[in-house]
């Protein structure tokens, strides 16, 4: 039989090897993890960025106030009579919206094509969308009209307030995509999910039609 020494060798042989396997599977998962949570990043940043990059593009657009700044005139003034100017900005605007779109796939990949958020990234680009919709529907508008002050203040204001709302709406959807991915991040890896997006306020709909 082992002597009493050598039998706690052993042991505390085994105990070493057990503890440095325990250590090397921790990390091992940790670092599995941690790849995981990048993978969320990488795309939700990037979708956020392009979003915000398409926001300020259609700024360029924005139909322009009937009641500006004293003694200042509108950005966007010109383009009621400069259409060349007008159709490189909405092209711009075109691109813009293109590259948020481009990384849709991957935040569907990578959260689920069911999720919070991909819900909130097809949701974003729809109104993307419908926001330069409006505003070209607005100088469409304009230029049937002849720009008159009696079109401005009527049907031009409806499709400008239109605008802004849109440009609103879009800026809170990013805010609750970036709640979406946060809550999501805060939940197991182990494998995906579909966890039930933030309550809307009791009269928000789903933009309709094709993102």
């Amino acid at each position: 039989m082992w002597d009493s020494a050598a039998q706690v060798s052993v042991l505390v042989a085994l105990i070493g090897v057990i503890s440095a396997l325990s250590v090397a599977l921790l990390s091992k998962r940790h670092q599995r993890e941690q790849q995981q949570r990048e993978s969320m990043l990488k795309p939700s940043e990037e979708f956020a960025r392009k979003t915000i990059e398409a926001l300020a593009a259609l700024r360029y657009v924005s139909p322009p106030s009937t009641d500006p700044e004293p003694h200042q005139m509108h950005r966007n003034e010109s383009l009621l009579t400069d259409k060349e100017e007008r159709a490189k900005r909405i092209e711009r605007c075109e691109v813009a919206i293109d590259a948020v779109r481009a990384i849709r796939a991957s935040m569907r990949l990578v959260f689920h094509p069911e999720s919070a958020v991909a819900d909130s990234s097809v949701y974003v680009i729809r109104e993307l969308r419908q926001c330069l919709e409006t505003a070209t529907k607005y100088y469409r508008g304009a230029d049937l009209s002849g720009a008159s002050a009696l079109w401005r203040e009527g049907d031009g204001n409806a499709l400008r307030e239109r605008y802004l709302d849109l440009r609103r709406v879009i800026y809170d959807e990013v805010d609750m995509l970036i709640n979406d991915v946060a809550r999501r991040m805060r939940q197991p890896l182990r494998k995906h999910t579909r966890f039930p997006r933030q309550r809307r306020p009791p009269q928000w709909v789903p933009p309709p039609g094709p993102e």
